[in-house]
């Protein structure tokens, strides 16, 4: 005769094996993945820097390429405003 304690004990112990054989196969998969996952971190990190570097560099190009507009408009308002002064006058 089996007791539901004898049972109870059994599966506890089953559970508890397979629970310890689990984790040791999860630990050994990701030693395994670490090279690759450190790998992707790096390569990651590198596109995004060549990204920042790029935006930046096209931010620079775009401002020195504004930078003869931004002066006529400055011109042109200043030019504006002294007309409308001569105007009121």
């Amino acid at each position: 005769m089996v007791t539901k304690k004898q049972i109870k004990k059994k599966v506890n112990k089953v559970t508890a094996t397979a629970k310890k054989k689990t984790a040791s196969a999860v630990k050994a998969v990701k030693k395994a993945a670490a090279p690759k996952i450190k790998a992707a971190k790096k390569t990651t990190a590198r596109v995004a820097a060549k990204v920042k570097k790029t935006a930046v560099r096209m931010a620079e190009d775009a401002k020195v390429a504004a930078a003869p507009v931004v002066k006529k408009a400055r011109r042109a308002t200043g030019n504006a405003l002294i007309s409308a002064g001569k105007a009121i006058r």
